[in-house]
């Protein structure tokens, strides 16, 4: 059983947001061999943080403690804490800055998201995007994307994407970082958009991402009654709608 294999396959589908198919790639590592220590940590964090999307904030909150030696956990469980409410606005902001504060290592890609995560859901993106900006990795620049449409600043957005298709333009994060920029830039880019979310489609295991994107490009080139058997199934998938700023790469809400 190749771990590294398994554990991408499960990051695939999370950002996919394959919600459930993440999860059970995750349990069967565990159930099946002894992870080693060094993948630990990437196989709990990538679960507590698919609990999280698919709103089972409790499973994280009970398992997690609050004085975990590494800073992701105590991220994801801050996240976990948000999204129940548990605190105000300013209690997140004081305890986001506090965990930040301590020495996390720039490759740290994970840490990075879910802190940027959180500033997102407090609707601060020009925190998170600073928080981004410390990482290289493509998923970090995907959400630096999101961040930069949420700022209406498109022009850098297309940047980000443009250095992203540099460093690997096959790669399903760039992909997806495009299609996000192209449904914001409108008119013909539109077309392009849904090509992007079909090919990956093909791909991949139908999701709720790739659905309501062709959904949301089919919308606005007045194909709506192509969107809505889309919108039907990724209702089908999901169940319930995942939270739209947990996932880097998640558009809109259909």
């Amino acid at each position: 059983m190749n771990i590294e294999s398994i554990i991408q396959d499960a990051r695939d589908n999370f950002i996919l947001e394959n919600f459930q198919e993440c999860l059970k790639l995750l349990h069967g590592i565990s159930v099946c061999i002894i992870v080693p220590p060094e993948f630990r940590d990437r196989v709990d964090l990538l679960t507590f943080q698919a609990y999280i999307a698919q709103q089972k904030y409790n499973v994280v909150i009970n398992e997690v403690s609050k004085s975990h030696e590494l800073p992701e956990y105590r991220l994801v469980l801050l996240l976990a804490e948000q999204l129940s409410e548990v605190y105000s606005k300013d209690e997140v902001v004081d305890k986001l800055n506090a965990i930040l504060m301590e020495d996390i290592p720039a490759k740290d890609a994970t840490a990075l998201t879910i802190g940027a995560t959180i500033f997102m859901n407090l609707d601060m993106p020009e925190k998170a995007l600073k928080l981004l900006h410390q990482s290289s990795d493509l998923v970090c620049d995907a959400m630096s994307v999101h961040c930069l449409l949420m700022m209406n600043r498109v022009d850098l957005a297309a940047k980000v994407v443009l250095r992203m298709q540099t460093k690997n333009e096959d790669s399903m994060v760039s992909q997806l970082a495009s299609a996000e920029l192209c449904l914001v830039q409108g008119g013909e880019k539109v077309a392009e958009a849904l090509n992007i979310y079909q090919e990956l489609q093909e791909k991949n295991k139908p999701s709720t991402l790739l659905l309501n994107g062709q959904a949301i490009a089919l919308i606005a080139l007045g194909r709506h009654t192509e969107a809505e058997p889309l919108l039907r199934q990724a209702l089908d998938i999901v169940g319930l709608p995942s939270h739209r700023l947990l996932h880097p790469l998640h558009l809109f809400n259909c």
